[in-house]
């Protein structure tokens, strides 16, 4: 499991956001010194994200846009701070959901099936598909960077050495964001694979509910970041400062929304398609043009669990409070784009 995201896992540990196991083979973790560098990372943040503000901190006028603002200039460097102080509060659930993956591997290796993620023969494949990624997510928000200086060219800052480190942390801040959110997308896509197999459900169902129970808290606070951020640069965008005007810093802030709304849709939509290869199971099963029930494979145990898949599918729940799918992104998307074009015509 830990195969598909193994260059992802070590970037994030130097991070501090991952004092767990990245051998899925070793049972020792020296956790409490990977736990106090997780601390003074978290200490770093902090400190960056009290020193981190942006460009349109000056507000001509109070109103909605300039209260977002600023409140944004601290919300840019604040998701790395939730991921490290839950990773290090959650740690269990991380290690009983590599467990049951772990028992699910073996149990594919004791009935002579083939590993879902083709470890050995795929490994490279593996690889360049990580660093292929690293480059594309260090490149995006190295465009920023550019864009950054740029403007500042075109806005005759002269003090520009203050501004410059600012915006570097927020960028360093968004880009190993990115990289923890990539982490989550390749786990549970790495569940989603396994979850092809007609037996051993029982497995991925236990492991997913304990990868969910992980990565709750810090879902929770990374779609309430990423949103308010998404609304921030919208109506920066609609209302910005006019001292500020700028075609380019136009540009940078349409970017910067483009990038926020790829990782909403992208850790919604792998969360929607994990669910879903689960629900293929009752499909499998209770379709009257197969002919999975003459199969040797399937056994009383998957009658029985299809039956409970059926009567509670599974669900990517954020505290109980609602399912994190490709229907929750639409929906919230399109509730802030409601209130977006009334705001906008109201003030109009």
């Amino acid at each position: 499991m830990l195969e598909n995201c193994r260059w992802f896992l070590y970037i994030s540990r130097i991070c501090g956001c991952h004092p767990h196991t990245i051998n899925e083979q070793s049972t020792v973790t020296n956790f409490r010194l990977l736990s106090g560098y997780s601390l003074i990372v978290l200490v770093v943040y902090c400190v960056a994200a009290y020193c981190s503000s942006g460009f349109a901190t000056a507000c001509s006028k109070i109103d909605l846009g300039c209260v977002l603002q600023r409140v944004n200039r601290y919300n840019r460097s604040f998701y790395m701070i939730p991921s490290i102080l839950f990773s290090c509060l959650r740690r269990a659930k991380f290690e009983d959901s590599l467990i049951t993956v772990h028992k699910f591997d073996e149990l594919l290796k004791h009935h002579r099936w083939n590993i879902a993620n083709g470890k050995r023969n795929k490994k490279w494949k593996i690889d360049c598909i990580q660093w292929l990624a690293i480059v594309m997510i260090s490149s995006a928000w190295f465009l920023r960077v550019v864009l950054g200086s740029l403007i500042l060219k075109e806005l005759g800052v002269k003090n520009q050495a203050p501004i410059l480190i600012s915006f570097l942390i927020q960028i360093i801040t968004r880009t190993t964001f990115c990289f923890e959110l990539v982490k989550f997308y390749l786990l549970y896509d790495a569940l989603r694979r396994r979850f092809q197999h007609l037996n051993l459900y029982h497995c991925l169902y236990d492991a997913t509910e304990y990868l969910t129970s992980y990565y709750s808290p810090q879902l929770l606070c990374w779609i309430m970041f990423m949103l308010l951020d998404v609304v921030t640069y919208i109506f920066t965008v609609l209302y910005g400062n006019i001292q500020f005007s700028s075609a380019l810093l136009v540009c940078d802030e349409c970017i910067t929304i483009l990038l926020l709304t790829l990782q909403i849709v992208a850790i919604s939509r792998i969360c929607h398609l994990t669910c879903n290869e689960a629900k293929l199971l009752t499909t499998t099963i209770f379709s009257t043009e197969t002919s999975a029930v003459k199969d040797n494979d399937l056994t009383i145990e998957t009658i029985e669990l299809a039956i409970y898949l059926r009567l509670y599918p599974l669900r990517i729940r954020v505290y109980s409070l609602f399912d994190l799918d490709t229907r929750f992104t639409f929906s919230v998307f399109g509730i802030v784009l409601m209130y977006v074009v009334l705001i906008y015509s109201y003030i109009d």
